[in-house]
């Protein structure tokens, strides 16, 4: 649920098993009446679609096309002369968007779904021009991933630190784990710098790797920052989408600094990050002048409030540096107030933080939550959880 992912600050990857889709609030196609072909129907045979020689890690060009990729799919595994992968097709401007929706609460975390201007994202979709694909919000949400049997998607961290669903609609898939403490961060940095990266395994600069093998009709959650890598035993058809929210903010920025840091093209960033952070920022504000600062930082747990500071930090770094990108929004988002308000919060929160002693901390008007048992760098050592 939305209220035990909060409390738990979504800080390991969940696998979710033995639960139909609806109980968790997700609708996907019925898995032996929807394969690869009405996946063409639904978003068109014409439609461009990027495909990964999995050999080079590369993009095929020039590009495919779904109808050729869907030929190539069909193909019997012997007569494949290549394995190749399709790991980005985002299809919410299609009629797929009416037949899966991702778990409820994804929804009650995700930005997109929450901040974003529902005119913005409307407008977008109604326009949607394949030949260029930049919207006016991030679109982000819903992925299709078909992929071959033999493919593998190295150590990647997902764009913007941004979390995940993962829905195995058919066939399996084995997830290759690292969790993003500082030190292995720092490795994974070194490692895309690296100019023999190619032919280096990343496995061998951290000390441990987490397994987890997705069957058919589950689904996972990867949290944000965790490094992984991705094999395919069998040929797969995948849902999932990515989701930035606000009990990671500070690892989201964590990774929107280390893309910047290995030299990471536009294209492939998180949409609209700078932006939507803005918006995180007025809720904020908002929610304080609703029901007053000392009763709104009374009521977020540590993650959230950590996720306060960060981007308080982060916003004031950018205004201070002339690098803010403020969304032109409607109400107009007032930069300067928004600080104000954030700054405001941050003070009590450090006050919440000095008071540790729960009856001291009532004294003064507010109530202490519970500590969390997480390492140095504000990452839970935490087991891969498995929900039934």
């Amino acid at each position: 649920s939305l209220e035990s992912m909060t409390a738990l600050g979504f800080r390991a990857p969940a696998v979710v098993v033995g639960l139909k889709p609806e109980r968790i609030g997700m609708r996907v196609p019925r898995r032996e009446k929807f394969t690869v072909a009405d996946v063409g129907f639904n978003v068109g045979l014409s439609s461009p679609v990027e495909v990964l020689d999995v050999a080079i890690q590369s993009q095929l060009t020039p590009k495919w096309n779904l109808g050729q990729w869907i030929k190539y799919y069909e193909t019997p595994f012997a007569k494949r002369d290549k394995v190749l992968n399709v790991i980005s097709l985002e299809v919410s401007h299609t009629p797929l968007r009416q037949m899966v929706r991702p778990p409820k609460f994804v929804d009650g975390l995700d930005w997109g779904k929450k901040l974003w201007p529902k005119e913005l994202k409307k407008t977008s979709l109604k326009n949607f021009n394949p030949t260029k694909p930049r919207s006016s919000y991030p679109k982000v949400q819903l992925y299709c991933l078909m992929s071959v049997a033999g493919a593998f998607t190295d150590f990647h961290i997902d764009f913007g630190g941004s979390s995940v669903w993962y829905h195995v609609l058919r066939g399996r898939k084995i997830f290759y784990f690292v969790p993003p403490t500082s030190a292995n961060l720092t490795a994974y940095e070194h490692w895309c710098n690296s100019p023999v990266q190619n032919s280096q395994f990343f496995g061998h600069h951290v000390s441990e790797i987490c397994r987890v093998e997705l069957l058919q009709g589950q689904t996972m959650l990867i949290p944000a920052g965790w490094i992984h890598a991705v094999y395919t035993p069998q040929d797969s058809l995948v849902f999932g989408g990515n989701f930035l929210h606000s009990l990671s903010i500070s690892m989201q920025f964590r990774i929107h600094a280390l893309e910047a840091a290995t030299g990471i093209d536009e294209r492939f960033r998180f949409p609209y990050f700078e932006e939507i952070q803005w918006y995180e920022a007025r809720r904020i504000a908002e929610l304080a002048k609703a029901h007053g600062a000392r009763k709104a930082v009374r009521e977020m747990n540590s993650f959230e409030a950590d996720g306060v500071k960060a981007l308080t930090q982060a916003l004031q770094d950018r205004m201070k540096r002339g690098v803010a990108l403020v969304p032109d929004s409607r109400p107009a988002i007032e930069p300067e107030v928004l600080l104000e308000s954030l700054v405001s919060l941050t003070k009590d929160i450090d006050l919440r933080v000095k008071c540790s002693n729960r009856q001291s901390w009532k004294a003064t008007g507010g109530a202490s939550s519970p500590q969390d048992s997480r390492s140095a760098d504000g990452n839970r050592r935490a087991p891969i959880i498995r929900m039934r």
